[in-house]
């Protein structure tokens, strides 16, 4: 029994201990398991926390780099240190620096393409400000060389300004003394003309009473000197040139600023006649002034004196008259050579000649007395071509021949200075 039961115990002590061998064996087993998946566990833990990390550290850099983003771009709270911009703002932002810089479409989507454009308008802006900075410059120079110009006008124009006033006191001055003196003389004048208009009156009753004897006597005188001219001039060949005086002054009015003729309607006097008036003293021949016939009667003509040489020589009786076409009693001839246009034209002055009693001649001969000399001749006297230069009358032929034969020269200016139409 006891051997069974050693046996027994001995094959249980066996089966344990192989239990036990396998219990250790699984212990031992399940140990190492077990170790290796802590190592590993330890590992992935390992792994997943240095993941972590760099998703921390990225996140973190991202975080920072929106943030710096946010901080450049704008739109994003500022005390929220994880606050991101605002797309709709910074979007809508983006359109109205589009709209206010111009140019730019819906193509420009960005900031960054929108960005170069701007700046370049921005620059070609900041060019044309520079410019118009330049022209702002110089126009302030020019305004203020203008002001300073304005200036110095200004002052040069009041100080003459200042001149014509004194000199406007001073005329005005002058001319008050002036008038007064004036005025003083215009009552003496008046007194006289009231003295000499009671003598004139006076004389008119003399002078009528003796009109028809000097009338008579005068005419008498005038045929025998006209015929004894003729008659010398004849004899002795001598210059056909008029000579003397044609007629002297019966009488003046210096009150009415008028003379009297010996001249009238028989000697072919007419209105608006001129004559020189020379001194009327032996041996003077000094030119006193000139008279223009007014009004002609039978024997005499009364004239208007239109210019005195000398207030202190004024024109008196007996002073000598002469027109250098007059011709009193008879007939003379005349030729005409040169152009007569506006004041007294060709006809005209073939009437006038004929109504002093000069005949006009179509070519010179013996008995021409007169050459009546027009302006300029603008074509050829022959040929009737337009000359390049006016011609001078001296140049024709027929003046040289006037001269050679003495005939006397009256021009077209002294026709217009002695006769007034």
């Amino acid at each position: 029994m006891m051997q069974r039961s050693n046996s027994g115990t001995a094959r249980v002590s066996a089966i344990w201990m192989i239990l036990v061998f396998v219990l250790f064996l699984g212990a031992t087993m399940m140990a190492y398991s077990t170790s290796g998946a802590r190592t590993k566990a330890i590992e992935l833990q390992e792994t997943a926390e240095a993941a972590t990390e760099v998703a921390n550290q990225g996140r973190a850099e991202a975080l920072d780099a929106s943030r710096r983003l946010s901080e450049i771009l704008g739109w994003y709270d500022r005390d929220n240190a994880s606050s991101r911009s605002d797309v709709a703002l910074a979007d809508s932002g983006l359109s109205e620096f589009k709209n206010a810089f111009g140019g730019m479409s819906a193509a420009e989507k960005t900031w960054e393409e929108s960005w170069p454009q701007a700046a370049s308008s921005y620059q070609q802006t900041l060019n044309s400000i520079r410019t118009l900075e330049g022209q702002v410059a110089d126009l302030r120079n020019q305004v203020s060389a203008a002001n300073s110009a304005t200036s110095s006008v200004t002052s040069t124009k009041d100080k003459a300004i200042r001149e014509l006033e004194q000199q406007l006191a001073d005329a005005q001055s002058n001319a008050q003394g002036e008038r007064n003196d004036l005025e003083r003389q215009l009552s003496a004048a008046r007194n006289q003309f009231t003295s000499a208009d009671a003598s004139w009156k006076a004389s008119q009753a003399e002078l009528a009473h003796e009109k028809r004897g000097r009338a008579m006597d005068g005419q008498a005188a005038r045929t025998r000197h006209g015929a004894l001219t003729r008659t010398i001039s004849e004899q002795s060949g001598l210059s056909k040139e008029k000579q003397g005086h044609d007629g002297e002054i019966l009488a003046t009015s210096a009150s009415l600023n008028i003379a009297y003729l010996n001249l009238g309607a028989g000697d072919r006097v007419s209105r608006g006649m001129r004559f020189e008036v020379t001194s009327g003293k032996p041996g003077s021949t000094a030119h006193k002034g000139t008279v223009e016939v007014i009004d002609v009667e039978a024997d005499r003509a009364v004239c208007k004196i239109i210019s005195l040489m000398d207030p202190y020589d004024p024109i008196v009786e007996r002073d000598l008259v002469s027109n250098p076409l007059f011709v009193p009693g008879g007939e003379r001839n005349a030729i005409m050579a040169g152009r007569f246009s506006g004041s007294w034209n060709e006809a005209e002055l073939r009437t006038l000649m004929g109504g002093i009693g000069l005949n006009v001649q179509s070519k010179m001969d013996k008995s021409t007395a007169f050459l009546i000399v027009g302006d300029p001749l603008y074509n050829d006297p022959e040929t009737g071509e337009p000359l390049e230069e006016p011609m001078a009358i001296s140049e024709l032929s027929v003046y040289k021949d006037a001269e050679a034969a003495g005939l006397t020269i009256v021009s077209i200016e002294d026709i217009r200075r002695f006769f007034v139409k």
